[in-house]
């Protein structure tokens, strides 16, 4: 499932996971690479089980691509899975604690 997109300057790379199950994503989510982001969690969140997001290589994340992240989160924990983010950049950690404060469906562990 290794994905790319250069259509932004910030050029998105996602590629799968396999032990844990989840993505490992590089660049940034915003407005033209958003797509992709939310075909691949879409992809890897379809079974229900816990998947993991590795984001030491996102720089961005947007408020939409942080909503889509809150989708699968509350997709996966309807399912009995978890959503489990490992190294949030602080756009995804400002606009967590901002718009989702508390909100249970995704797990954030830190570098």
């Amino acid at each position: 499932m290794d994905q790319t997109t250069a259509a932004s300057p910030g050029l998105l790379r996602i590629h799968a996971l396999t032990n844990p199950t989840g993505l490992r994503v590089h660049g940034e989510i915003d407005m033209v690479t958003r797509p992709i982001w939310e075909r691949a969690l879409a992809q890897v969140s379809a079974n229900g089980e816990t998947v993991h997001i590795e984001c030491t290589g996102l720089s961005f994340i947007d408020v939409r691509g942080t909503s889509a992240l809150m989708a699968a989160a509350q997709r996966l924990t309807a399912n009995g899975g978890r959503l489990i983010v490992q190294a949030p950049p602080p756009s995804l950690t400002r606009i967590l604690r901002t718009l989702w404060d508390g909100f249970p469906p995704i797990e954030v562990l830190p570098q």
